[in-house]
């Protein structure tokens, strides 16, 4: 009685390679996915990291008394009020057309601001977007402090401002760029 020859092929091999198949579809998947939401991130770095620049440029600008670049982030209370030198009209300024920032927009979603007082998980557009908090000096016992706080709208820009910036990123955490005077 002749017997059938193994078979090379079966379903079970089938199966198993259909599942290979679909796992290796699915890696492949969540791997770009996550690439591409950190090249997001690493453009809003990118860009913090410009915005710096630009802080510790008009730091100097504003050291040395020549005007900067927009009025409303300057010292010169005569090119502008006091009360209108404040950190809100500062970046709306700094923003508008012309200027060093006005390209910008916030990478990982175009409609989410391009900077936000704090990087909040329950803020979902707060994402990708740049930090900017006060740094505010004490005494803590016998030691200095600085603790850092979101900066206001209404906060005077005409005095020199120690200032944290940091990025919203991938799982709402912030990620350092940089300390300076401004």
């Amino acid at each position: 009685m002749p017997t059938d020859p193994p078979r090379m092929f079966t379903r079970l091999d089938a199966a198993f390679v259909a599942l290979l198949l679909t796992l290796l579809g699915t890696v492949w998947y969540l791997g770009y996915g996550s690439y591409q939401e950190i090249t997001k991130i690493e453009k809003v770095r990118v860009t913090a990291q410009t915005f710096v620049k630009w802080l510790e440029a008009a730091h100097a600008q504003r050291t040395a008394g020549t005007e900067v670049a927009p009025p409303a982030c300057g010292r010169d209370t005569s090119a502008a009020p006091a009360e209108r030198l404040n950190w809100g009209n500062c970046l709306r300024s700094l923003q508008g057309p012309g200027q060093a920032m006005h390209d910008i927009q916030n990478p990982v979603n175009a409609e989410s601001p391009v900077f936000s007082t704090k990087c909040d998980r329950n803020v979902l557009n707060t994402k990708g977007s740049i930090v900017v908090e006060k740094g505010v000096s004490g005494l803590n016992g016998t030691t200095q402090v600085i603790a850092y706080a979101p900066i206001g709208e209404q906060e005077p820009v005409h005095e020199e401002l120690l200032l944290r910036v940091t990025v919203c990123g991938h799982g709402f955490t912030s990620s350092s760029i940089a300390e300076v005077k401004f």
